[in-house]
This record gives structure tokens, sequence and C-alpha cells, in this order.
């Protein structure tokens, strides 16, 4: 195992987490299944039909994202913006006002109301510890 198997087995112990199946995984790129990061493609195998306390508020699980592309691309064109990247994957919508989304391994963030998209990670890998650790911060108290 690695760290990111090892961090993301500890985060769904006890969280009621419901995995994916692989045709599951499948639909979400049907044409291009490539797209979907190794370490996401995990996540969703462990936790990709919900888990307890992950982005609690948010469309992150399988059969919450059809659609998801089609609205984050409404939002940035409402806020004068291109559209996504040919390759890019909405993996969490947040309210219908903001959302993340991977393009090649980088994870990037946008908000109604600004102006730019902004990276965040480098990858879903260090999306998922920061999620992560902020969770354990706020059950720390």
């Amino acid at each position: 195992m690695n760290r990111f198997d090892d961090v993301l087995a500890k985060f769904a112990k006890n969280r009621n987490s419901k995995g994916c199946t692989e045709s599951e995984i499948v639909s979400l790129t049907p044409d291009d299944p490539e797209i979907l990061p190794e370490s996401y493609r995990k996540f969703l195998q462990v936790a990709g039909n919900g888990i307890d306390d992950f982005l609690t508020g948010s469309d992150f699980r399988v059969p919450d994202l059809e659609g998801t592309r089609e609205a984050a691309n409404e939002l940035l064109e409402n806020s004068g913006l291109p559209p996504l990247p040919r390759h890019a994957f909405v993996f969490v919508m947040h309210q219908g006002y903001q959302f993340y989304y991977f393009d090649n391994e980088s994870v990037y963030y946008f908000q109604e109301g600004w102006g730019a998209v902004e990276k965040r990670f480098d990858s879903f890998e260090h999306f998922f510890y920061s999620v992560v650790s902020r969770i354990e911060d706020i059950n720390r108290g």
C-alpha cells in the first residue's frame, strides 16, 4: 500500500463508505476512461457512492455527478470565461455555484462571481488529504 491507500482506508473505516463497481466508474467517462486519475478511481472504489463526513452538502457521489459538467460550463459562461478544457472532469459540485475539476492530474476550483478558475492542488491525492485534514481538525474540536 502507498500513503494514499493508507489514508483512504483509515478515513473510510467506520464511516459507512459505499464503493462503486467498475461499470459505474466507467460510466462517468465512457468515451475516455483514462482521464480519471488512478487515485480518484481508488476513491470511487471505496466511497464513490457515499461516505459519512465527506464534503457534506456537495455532490461528489457517482449518482450525483450527471450533468455537473454542463452546470460548470454554464457557470463559467455566465462569468464570461471559456468552457472547461476538453478532458476536464468535474468531480465535486457544491450547491450549484462552485465546483472542483481535474484536468490532467491537477485540481482546479471555481466559484460563481470569481473572475478566474484557480488551480488548487497538484493532484486528487492532495485534494483528498486537505479535505481529510479539515475533517480531522473539526472532529478534534
